[in-house]
């Protein structure tokens, strides 16, 4: 998986590209990690329209960033979720309330 930010006023957009599996959890983590610490109430969206697959490990990650992001009183938005990303995410949402914007 490869990332890259784009920063705006009030909003950070991460974007997703290629496949997010268990092999990038560390680089996941670090990269929650070093935005925790930069963001002052901005709003997180991540686009993941160029995001083709995720396996279990990546959408448990996911999950985790919601919920670390919402204990910061930060909103996390999922943007564009594609095939499979999307399946899955629809899938969690049904035990989890998500904002996944199409």
């Amino acid at each position: 998986m490869e990332y890259s930010f784009d920063l705006e006023p009030g909003k950070l957009r991460i974007n997703l590209e290629g496949t997010f599996t268990f092999r990038d959890s560390r680089s996941f983590h670090l990269m929650l990690r070093a935005l925790k610490e930069m963001l002052d109430n901005a709003e997180v969206h991540m686009n993941m329209k160029r995001l083709e697959s995720i396996d279990a490990m990546a959408l448990g990650m996911l999950l985790l960033a919601f919920d670390t992001f919402k204990k910061m009183k930060l909103q996390l938005v999922f943007e564009e979720p594609k095939g499979q990303v999307k399946e899955a995410l629809c899938e969690a949402a049904k035990h989890n309330p998500l904002n996944i914007a199409a």
